[in-house]
């Protein structure tokens, strides 16, 4: 054995004879293991300093079609597509809501539009209001819910906020590498809207739209005035003024909804004006 060797050696044995050097040494021990837990190999996602990094700016592209617009975005590590209906028209503005986070567990978006009133989608509609494909999400998590703020302040100023929210599975990074999640549906709910020739519409106006896979809590399907329900975000909205007045959507307000292979939960409120003649909304209505 040579020098070096042996001095190692008898190192080792005096911190394991000495009781107050082994447990020294163990002590650094489980610290040193304990560090590797930052290893942005290990856990990309919850390395400091990736979190506290900026994402790119969100890039998009859109495309008018016949049957209306088409969008690709990316952001924040997300990829996603969606097809809006030729019911309505994107005046080219998109805003990016959820502040650039890397690899984001929700996204936020919001984009300006109008109403195409010529499109034969107005009288017969043959697809949904929007249509929304998922290709890529962070970390292998899968998208767990969907919200939508659809408001009307004005004939000429029209806006969508879209957010979609994503969960970590339980069974592993593995567990929902599966096919894109793809959704559609009708996010203007205003009875007015739906038949423009019935009514002139008040402003402001707004439908909001949560959707879940789990099923809501029971006290959600019957009350209004709590933080999670719909109409919560519609009067909290500055841009529309405090609305207090919401259609009543009966079965509608909480209900079960499927596209194609996705099922979802949803909770729905529409808030508007009555108008100065006091024309009650199809359906009825009610304060909250």
């Amino acid at each position: 054995m040579g020098m070096s060797a042996r001095r190692e050696a008898e190192a080792i044995r005096d911190v394991l004879t000495d009781p107050q050097k082994r447990a020294n040494y163990d002590a650094n021990l489980e610290v040193s293991d304990s560090d590797s837990d930052s290893d942005p190999n290990i856990y990309p996602h919850f390395n400091e300093a990736k979190m506290e990094a900026k994402a790119p700016e969100a890039q998009f592209r859109y495309a008018n079609t016949d049957a209306g617009t088409e969008f690709d975005l990316e952001i924040s590590g997300w990829n996603l597509s969606f097809n809006l209906t030729s019911k309505y028209s994107f005046k080219g503005e998109m805003t990016e809501l959820s502040g650039r986070q890397v690899d984001a567990m929700a996204i936020g978006f919001q984009i300006a539009l109008g109403k195409n009133t010529s499109s034969s989608e107005w009288e017969d509609p043959t697809v949904n209001d929007i249509a929304i494909r998922v290709a890529q999400v962070p970390n292998f998590r899968r998208v767990a819910g969907l919200e939508t703020m659809y408001k009307e302040l004005s004939a000429s100023s029209r806006s969508l906020i879209i957010r979609i929210s994503s969960e970590l599975s339980i069974l592993g990074p593995t567990a929902y590498v599966t096919a894109p999640f793809e959704f559609g549906f009708d996010f203007d709910m205003n009875p007015s809207s739906l038949k423009p020739t019935a009514r002139p519409a008040t402003f402001p106006v707004a439908t909001h739209l949560i959707f879940s896979r789990k099923e809501f809590p029971e006290y959600l399907k019957t009350t209004h005035t709590s933080q999670k329900c719909p109409e919560y975000a519609i009067k909290q909205d500055e841009a529309l003024k405090g609305l207090d007045t919401f259609v009543d959507l009966g079965s509608e307000y909480w209900m079960r909804v499927r596209y194609g292979g996705v099922a979802m939960y949803r909770l729905a409120a529409v808030g508007h004006r009555l108008g100065d003649e006091g024309r009650k909304p199809m359906g009825g209505y009610r304060f909250c």
